[in-house]
């Protein structure tokens, strides 16, 4: 998505953070969450 939507504000004054951030902060965050979603498929 972010290839085809071409120019963005700077992220301070966007409603989401940019998708590179979303994205490193999801990866930081699966080593916490992961046995949460693990726990809950049982």
């Amino acid at each position: 998505m972010g290839q085809q939507g071409g120019s963005t504000p700077p992220e301070f004054l966007s409603t989401h953070p940019a998708s590179e951030n979303r994205i490193a902060d999801l990866k930081t965050m699966i080593p916490s969450v992961m046995p949460l979603y693990q726990a809950a498929k049982k």
